[in-house]
């Protein structure tokens, strides 16, 4: 078996700077995306936790102060990076400076204490091995979300998996992959 991190340094080296490195499913990513903007304001500082290739952090990046995308897979960092300069190319973003990328875990987010206003995760402590590692990386979520702050868990639980991926048959869509790896809440 791969590790999990095998698996999505080969998911950025696929798609890139797409959605797809992150989930093949555009509908849902834009369906997160548009959740996690209603909580933003353009005072925030956002830290986003498992930004894979940046594609839905960049998304939000015009909602807020600034923003930071954190991701463990080097690989990913290096295309949200690229994604960033894509954009900035394109001119279509007007606060490129207040994007960041890095690498990092949730397991230890490389923050002081209370250093934003919302923080964030999309698929990202279903990664984790085990209760144990999804609530320490909670914790540390809590820990550098400022008192009165936010944080947001857009996180996968099994029973709507089942459910969507009913619906997705009876439409004739592929199933949402269940990977081994995946500990869903």
């Amino acid at each position: 078996m791969t590790t999990i991190k095998d698996f999505w340094d080969s998911q950025a080296t696929k798609y890139g700077t797409s959605y797809q490195a992150s989930w093949k499913d555009k509908f849902a990513i834009d369906l997160e995306v548009d959740l996690i903007s209603r909580y933003l304001t353009k005072s925030d500082k956002v830290l986003d936790v498992g930004c894979a290739n940046g594609s839905s952090t960049i998304r939000q990046a015009n909602l807020v102060k600034e923003i930071t995308g954190i991701d463990f897979s080097e690989s990913m960092i290096v295309k949200a990076n690229e994604n960033k300069n894509i954009i900035n190319a394109q001119g279509k973003f007007n606060k490129i400076l207040s994007i960041k990328f890095q690498i990092g875990s949730v397991l230890y987010l490389p923050f002081e204490d209370e250093s934003f206003d919302v923080t964030y995760t999309t698929r990202c402590l279903i990664n984790l091995p085990t209760w144990e590692d999804q609530m320490k990386g909670i914790k540390e979520c809590i820990r550098v979300t400022k008192r009165k702050g936010l944080v947001i868990l857009l996180e996968a639980f099994y029973e709507p998996l089942v459910r969507l991926n009913a619906i997705r048959t009876i439409l004739n869509l592929e199933p949402l992959v269940e990977h081994d790896f995946n500990r869903y809440l």
